[in-house]
């Protein structure tokens, strides 16, 4: 073969494996986080500080992988609860009554429902 017809080859290659790796990325951001009970309990507090209001429920189903509403404001993770959890950086929150709702902001699925912290003031 030449290398005008190697080239071409080559690059399809190049084109086929990011596509791929862009694909599984996206898939993964979507999949369930797993947190170990240390890390649900330290990210509870820790969102429970910066929470503000919670929202009233009724407005969506609190279930792994359904879709946040778009009319249901998303805050993004506090840089304590991604350091306490490093699988949840770059994700975003909504806390609806006395749970923590992690969401994929890009697709808005959600991700991890936990428990609010019941003592912020011994969060350190």
């Amino acid at each position: 073969m030449s290398r005008r017809q190697i080239y071409p080859l080559i690059a399809a290659g190049l084109m086929l494996q990011l596509g791929a790796a862009r694909a599984e990325s996206q898939t993964n951001r979507d999949q369930p986080d797993t947190l170990s009970l240390e890390q649900q309990s330290k990210v509870g507090q820790f969102i429970t500080k910066e929470a503000g209001m919670p929202n009233a429920a009724g407005q969506f189903q609190l279930a792994i992988g359904n879709t946040v509403p778009p009319d249901v404001r998303l805050r993004p993770i506090p840089s304590t609860a991604g350091d306490a959890a490093p699988q949840i950086q770059g994700k975003s929150y909504t806390v609806v009554e006395e749970q923590i709702v992690i969401v994929d902001p890009g697709s808005r699925k959600i991700t991890a429902v936990l428990q609010r912290g019941k003592d912020a003031s011994s969060v350190k």
